[in-house]
């Protein structure tokens, strides 16, 4: 049997391959990825480090950030100023720092409770409001209408109707189309019309706790989770959709797990859940009708409401300290999973990118607290392609040659390649692609050498690469040809 030489184009970069998380040695799409980490696929036609981080100006203990960041305005009614709470902090912040001043950050303060804890922050009625859960099994909103005067106790002691929420759940607050502010409040959902609010204004079944809240099509949809009594991880989740008039919801979507966040993007309700009969079984679906369309699996955990937000036509989420993407940058590709970057310290907290550049909090116990922005490249990024089965019943194969073509390179750019074969039994340590004054070229020859195998997988690295001047790849060929092996 003659010799046959073949090629092998990867560009058009895809996301993670279905079920990546099964097997590291996955199949799939040729421009898909069996794993990758902090990678930037925002641009399809380059495949690059994922985003820095970069605290803002007094964002960390040593300036003004010493809580965990958690709720955070989905807008900015003045274009230069967003407010964010966490632990007992209500803060003020800019596209470049937090402010640090005689007003800012607010210590919440309610008087006779302690441990004060901050949930979620919303603009209604011209001034804002930011809800929290304190000791004595309760929770509380507070007023800001300006100036240096807070009412850390508002809601309990002001409106008609004034009471204290329930303690210890989540109270993400948002604002209607019917020109309500909605919270949620256990197994309640909470209203307020600006002068009268009320706590139990529609009651769940028994044992529901309210994960998050959302305002589409006239109609208010609710996440809510019914814990098992002894295991916190898993039960019985819905998701509700309510008029707002009538005294109960329309109409339930029963998930046998855990459910999380709701956001509506372009109209579209996507929602993160659990599947308890997977260990790969988070999801992030869009509620369609009465049912939810799962639109892709992903690892780690679930985001919380103030963990979402959009970049590029994506939407973004923290899932274990890691930040998640999903979308295309433009509606006419293809959507596509990926892992994008790093929420800066182990546990993270609230993400936004009202400002066009998303920024992030997090924590860590040995170096404390950050509110950081997307700046420079994430030297830690990684990219594996999926397995390429280059074998028959009568042949296998020889590879000949590899070529990396690439963007202009930088001073300090640089990536690491390895040919990893035979399910990854044997690898190759390919020539590294650098900047180089003397003979700076995009296209880049790194394996001129045979190797015989009956699979491959090709493996990038940019550790020892450059944090403000990436390796942009635009596309890989690989050429072998067969060989008879009877």
């Amino acid at each position: 049997m003659a010799n046959t030489e073949w090629k092998i184009t990867i560009d058009q970069w895809g996301g993670l391959v279905p079920g990546f998380w099964t097997n590291s040695l996955s199949t799939g799409n040729k421009n898909q990825a069996s794993d990758l980490q902090h990678v930037d696929l925002t641009d399809p036609n380059v495949l690059t480090q994922g985003p820095g981080l970069a605290n803002l100006t007094n964002g960390s203990e040593v300036g003004a950030v010493t809580t965990l960041i958690k709720g955070i305005n989905r807008i900015s009614l003045d274009g230069t100023n967003l407010l964010a709470i966490g632990g007992n902090k209500f803060y003020n912040i800019t596209s470049s720092a937090v402010t640090s001043d005689a007003t800012w950050p607010h210590t919440i303060d309610k008087g006779t409770v302690t441990g004060e804890d901050g949930e979620d922050v919303a603009h209604y009625d011209g001034v804002a409001f930011y809800s929290y859960n304190h000791s004595s099994s309760a929770g509380d909103i507070g007023k800001w209408s300006g100036g240096s005067t807070f009412d850390d106790d508002y809601m309990s002691t002001v409106p008609s109707g004034a009471t204290t929420l329930v303690g210890s759940v989540p109270h993400q607050m948002i604002v209607a189309g019917n020109d309500k502010m909605y919270i949620g409040n256990g197994r309640y959902v909470a209203s307020f019309d600006g002068s009268t609010f009320v706590d139990q204004d529609l009651d769940l079944p028994r044992g529901d706790r309210v994960q998050s809240l959302a305002w589409t099509n006239n109609r208010l949809y609710i996440s809510a989770f019914r814990p098992y009594v002894s295991q916190i991880i898993s039960g019985i989740s819905s998701i509700y959709t309510w008029d707002t008039t009538s005294p109960s919801w329309e109409y339930q979507i029963t998930i046998n797990g855990r459910v999380s966040a709701l956001y509506v993007m372009n109209g579209v309700i996507y929602v993160w859940y659990q599947d308890v009969s997977s260990t790969g079984g988070y999801k992030l679906g869009m509620v369609n009708g009465s049912q939810i369309q799962d639109i892709a699996f992903f690892t780690g955990s679930l985001p919380a409401y103030y963990q979402i937000c959009e970049h590029k036509n994506h939407l973004l989420w923290i899932s274990s300290g890691e930040i998640w993407a999903w979308g295309a940058v433009s509606n006419d590709l293809p959507a596509k999973l990926w892992q994008y970057a790093d929420a800066g310290h182990a546990t993270g907290g609230g993400i936004t990118n009202v400002f066009g550049t998303p920024i992030v909090a997090s924590h860590d116990a040995t170096t404390g607290y950050r509110f950081a922005k997307f700046s420079g490249y994430d030297v830690n990024a990684q990219w594996k392609s999926v397995l390429f089965d280059v074998s028959d019943g009568d042949r296998i194969t020889q590879i000949d040659r590899v070529v990396v073509f690439t963007e202009p390179l930088s001073t300090g750019a640089a990536l690491d390649t390895t040919l990893t074969y035979d399910y990854a039994k044997s690898s190759d340590t390919l020539d590294q692609i650098a900047y180089s004054a003397t003979a700076n070229t995009t296209r880049h020859i790194i394996q001129r050498h045979s190797v015989q195998c009956e699979n491959f997988r090709l493996d990038l690295a940019w550790a020892n690469g450059s944090a403000t001047n990436p390796v942009k790849v635009r596309k890989i060929e690989v050429g072998g040809h067969f060989i008879d092996n009877k």
